[in-house]
């Protein structure tokens, strides 16, 4: 991703700075302070991303109806009798 890029400049504390020079030290030759802040921030999204998709589904399942939670366990019932168990997805 070295394309369309917009530079940044951002002041971290000086214990920040330290890790993220460590970082670079683990890393393969040519890790720049950049690289790393841009992965820690992509990271930081993903994370950010998947725990609003928990909190939303959460959500969800406090604020069904009692005719939502019905459907729900009637549905639970037929798969449970067409399968024995509850089904599950395949990995592929």
């Amino acid at each position: 991703m070295t394309a369309n890029k917009t530079k940044l400049s951002v002041t971290v504390s000086p214990d920040l700075l330290a890790q993220i020079d460590e970082e670079i030290a683990r890393a393969p030759e040519g890790a720049t302070r950049s690289a790393v802040v841009e992965r820690w921030l992509r990271e930081a999204s993903q994370r950010r991303a998947v725990d609003r998709l928990a909190e939303e589904t959460a959500r969800y399942y406090r604020e069904r109806t009692s005719e939502q939670r019905e459907d729900d366990e009637d549905w639970a019932a037929v798969a449970t009798s067409e399968y024995g168990h509850a089904p599950t997805r395949r990995r592929k």
